[in-house]
């Protein structure tokens, strides 16, 4: 019977379960900054309609960043000890890129929403969304290629931890980097 509860709890289910536990942590903490401000985030009509979207990419694309790299570490195509590649700085262009890219077409599917179903002409829901995906790629990006190293050096597995961590910082990054826009702007 503990041998079979020692199964249960090997080192994957370990580190899924300390990657969830990091995850709800972190999606509070988003939460509550995003409670704070949210009167000064509803200043700009059509917030609400960028919000979900600028979370989930964040994530999504670091995600898939850190997959990239994960496979590569795992394959021997990516030296854990040279970051400086061609195939790193290849994955690191084409994340970054993407993050600015869908930024901008979501502020732009957004001002669309907002003039024609609520007639607000609003063009600085376009600019938001573009300027907080330039702070958080920034952000989100390198700590992405550099946490996904440090895991797999450490022995542990990236593709069990990588997913909620960057999925809770990009949430915190989002957050941060659209109220970082919002006040400069606003």
């Amino acid at each position: 019977m503990g041998e079979r509860i020692s199964k249960l709890f090997d080192k994957s289910f370990k580190e899924i379960f300390s990657a969830q536990v990091f995850a709800i942590i972190g999606g509070l903490i988003a939460g509550v900054v995003l409670a704070i401000y949210t009167d000064r985030i509803f200043l700009v009509p059509g917030m609400l309609i960028i919000l979900p979207g600028f979370m989930a990419m964040r994530g999504n694309i670091s995600g898939t960043l850190a997959s990239r790299i994960s496979s590569g570490l795992f394959l021997k195509v990516i030296d854990p000890n040279k970051i400086h590649t061609k195939l790193i700085r290849g994955n690191l262009r084409g994340s970054f890129t993407l993050g600015i890219i869908v930024s901008l077409i979501l502020g732009l599917i957004a001002f669309i929403f907002n003039y024609f179903f609520m007639g607000v002409l609003t063009p600085l829901i376009i600019l938001i969304p573009f300027l907080a995906g330039l702070i958080s790629n920034f952000l989100l990006t390198p700590l992405t290629l550099l946490a996904t190293i440090y895991i797999f050096k450490k022995g542990h597995d990236p593709d069990n931890i990588m997913g909620p961590f960057v999925t809770t910082i990009g949430d915190v990054t989002s957050i941060i980097s659209l109220l970082i826009v919002v006040f400069l702007l606003v």
